[in-house]
């Protein structure tokens, strides 16, 4: 009698407990790129909803090899001339550089120099993951989507599998968030789609001549980038994602 319950307990949560999860961690996880980068060669769609994309566009670029020939990949990143996508993440920005940087003097000012730098830091990395994936286009049917939702949780989906990064623990010490990862179940990756779905309504779609270099520049400035030049732009997709 026991063992049937527990078995039916079991059944029951099964919905909730993902195939694979891994651990906040510095260091890239050879397993998980391995499981993702598997599916996503097989897949024909692939949804990844975040706020910026600079290791996608790596795993695009340099780690997948072969893919479905009707791949169709969508990408919805965080808008940066919406500030209030970035300054709503100020308090996760100042825990993570208070853990990394324990000997910076803790003054107010001080601190709020620190968040905006490192406000201009993230939306300098949208700017590049544009760039780069409008590079990648020539190789993938990728469409861009400018969202203003506020980045709290970073979701990918294939055919088979929903993988959630949990973007809050990134005020922590760690590089790389804590991540689920659900196979071949219906519930939670139905409504994620839907989800995704209300999301890019909601959103800007990108055309070729937004993603150029000279327009990105604009973008950026009109973000409060000013420092903004070709050469920032372009270094991530050259050195990280340009085979």
């Amino acid at each position: 009698v026991m063992k049937t319950e527990i078995e039916k307990v079991v059944k029951k949560n099964q919905i909730a407990t993902p195939s694979d999860f891994f651990y906040a961690s510095n260091d890239s996880n050879n397993q998980f790129n391995e499981k993702l980068n598997q599916s996503i060669s097989t897949t024909r769609s692939y949804i990844y909803v975040g706020d910026r994309a600079l290791y996608l566009s790596e795993r695009l670029g340099r780690q997948i090899i072969e893919t479905h020939e009707k791949l169709k990949i969508e990408v919805l990143l965080a808008d940066i001339t919406d500030n209030t996508l970035f300054s709503s993440r100020s308090i996760i920005y100042d825990q993570r550089d208070r853990a990394l940087h324990p000997e910076i003097l803790d003054s107010d000012q001080l601190r709020s120099k620190r968040v905006a730098e490192i406000i201009c830091e993230e939306k300098m990395a949208v700017i590049s993951s544009l760039y780069a994936l409008g590079k990648l286009k020539q190789r993938y049917d990728i469409e861009i989507y400018l969202h203003k939702e506020i980045p709290f949780i970073r979701f990918e989906i294939t055919d088979n599998l929903l993988v959630l990064s949990f973007l809050t623990e990134l005020s922590g010490t760690k590089k790389y968030p804590s991540t689920a990862i659900y196979k071949n179940e219906g519930t939670f990756k139905s409504n994620y789609e839907e989800y995704a779905t209300e999301i890019k309504a909601r959103s800007r779609k990108l055309t070729e001549n937004d993603i150029q270099i000279g327009n990105l520049i604009n973008m950026a400035q009109k973000a409060g980038l000013s420092s903004c030049t070709r050469e920032k732009i372009v270094k991530h997709y050259e050195e990280r994602v340009k085979s």
